[in-house]
């Protein structure tokens, strides 16, 4: 990756900072940044002395590495270096020098809603920011339903669909409303992960009961990433007791997945049969006119213009993933603030964009797109490489396929890749990873098929 490639992914990783921290911190703060490139994986920034440093990973560390971790897609470890900037102020000015949790968690008043200590929801995730198109219409007209009489339409809403479609967007956006109609609502928002690390902090301390009271007596429970509770059993014992209680009680509960409750794996069918009481609905990626309709809703948000012909070509390159889209054109903006005359040619803008690109197509593979690859690289019936069948001529075709599940979607566990290839365990898809992994040292042809299948499972 060139210099530049990486310059314009540090834009925007400061576009993102300024989507989470107010403009007059990221002014005083980030504009004294900058970007000296990369010393092996870890990313080289400077700063203007030792005092500036300190401030600044003590109050910002945190949103930096999140904004970092949005661009990148993965963690990564950040040093910095001191080159003096005469321009630097130094002065901590109270008003402004506050850290973002502050921001988030202090009581504020967001378009005329308060919105509770400690429940984070995106300011910006709300109803009135959402745009509309023939891939959502239908979820979005069901989160308006819900957050309109929570408890009594679809309970539970069940929405599934890939990573960075305005899911969680959606959810927040219920959220929002509910507290907008009666701010003595209580609602929580958490992701299924920190359900999972609250329950065993409370087994460890022996404070269960809290942790129960803390989950069951809200109005209404908003979950994201619910998959991620496959094959945790004491998660998904509490999990459907709470379930339970919650809906007895006609509390609204959502529950956001990237597959259909049929799909989860790992996951106990009486939680499945639950998820499907009440509506499933999935997001699909937008269509070229929902995209340039939400590059032209966002630049309106940021108070920016933007060529007609640049957003088009945004719209054009970034397909699948509204995030990545929202992530395109914020490079855009840091780019134009960075050049001083809020102006930008078509081909900066492609500059910023290819690199985006390239993330989007590797984003869209999925189980099922490595299975239909496997499957046609190596001419064999789809329902055969998901059976049982031992016949040799399904044996390689799908090693193969387990080891790109694990090479390629690091997030399926051992479990789930056996769960798609005929009801493997574990232990055997570890084995068949191991096999494919020394016959690719051989460089011979399984080293050759894979090379292919990767390039046509990345678009290249």
């Amino acid at each position: 990756m060139s210099f530049q490639t990486e310059e314009s992914l540090w834009i925007q990783v400061l576009g993102r900072l300024e989507d989470m921290l107010e403009p007059q911190v990221c002014e005083h703060w980030f504009s004294h940044v900058s970007f000296n490139g990369f010393n092996g994986e870890r990313m080289v920034l400077s700063v203007p002395n030792e005092f500036f440093l300190s401030w600044l990973r003590e109050r910002y560390g945190e949103v930096l590495n999140n904004a970092i971790y949005e661009v990148f897609q993965k963690e990564v470890p950040v040093d910095f270096c001191i080159q003096p900037d005469n321009n630097a102020k130094t002065e901590i000015r109270k008003d402004i020098a506050k850290p973002v949790k502050e921001f988030s968690e202090e009581n504020v008043e967001r378009k005329n809603h308060r919105i509770p200590a400690g429940l984070r929801l995106n300011p910006n995730y709300t109803f009135e920011n959402f745009v509309v198109g023939h891939g959502n219409e239908f979820a979005y007209a069901a989160a308006k339903a819900v957050s309109e009489s929570p408890g009594r339409n679809y309970n539970p809403l069940f929405i599934y669909g890939m990573t960075g479609l305005g899911k969680t967007h959606l959810m927040q956006g219920i959220g929002h409303q509910l507290l907008r109609r009666d701010s003595s609502k209580k609602v929580m928002y958490v992701t299924s992960e920190e359900f999972t690390n609250e329950l065993i902090m409370s087994i460890s301390e022996g404070s269960q009961s809290r942790f129960r009271e803390k989950y069951r007596k809200v109005d209404i429970l908003l979950i994201d990433d619910i998959h991620f509770i496959a094959e945790k059993e004491a998660t998904q014992i509490e999990f459907f007791h709470t379930f339970n209680e919650l809906f007895d009680q006609h509390k609204q509960i959502v529950l956001l997945s990237d597959r259909s409750p049929k799909e989860i794996r790992g996951v106990e069918s009486r939680l499945v049969s639950r998820f499907e009481w009440g509506l499933v609905t999935d997001i699909q990626p937008p269509d070229f006119e929902t995209r340039v309709a939400i590059l032209k809703s966002k630049m309106m948000q940021k108070g920016y213009e933007v060529e007609d012909a640049i957003l088009e070509y945004i719209a054009r390159s970034v397909t699948s993933n509204v995030r990545q889209l929202e992530g395109a054109l914020t490079g855009v903006i840091a780019l134009m603030k960075l050049r001083g005359n809020n102006k930008i040619t078509l081909e900066q803008a492609e500059q910023v964009v290819r690199d985006i690109e390239d993330r989007s197509n590797v984003s869209t593979i999925t189980p099922e797109s490595i299975l239909r690859a496997v499957a046609e690289s190596f001419d064999v019936r789809l329902v055969d490489l998901k059976g049982r069948c031992r016949k040799k001529q399904y044996v390689l075709p799908r090693q193969i396929g387990m080891y790109l599940c694990r090479l390629l979607i690091p997030s399926l566990s051992l479990s789930y890749i056996g769960e798609l290839f005929g009801g493997k365990d574990h232990t055997t898809v570890l084995h068949s990873c191991e096999r494919v992994e020394q016959e690719l040292q051989k460089k011979g042809e399984t080293y050759r098929m894979i090379e292919s299948l990767l390039k046509k499972l990345k678009g290249e």
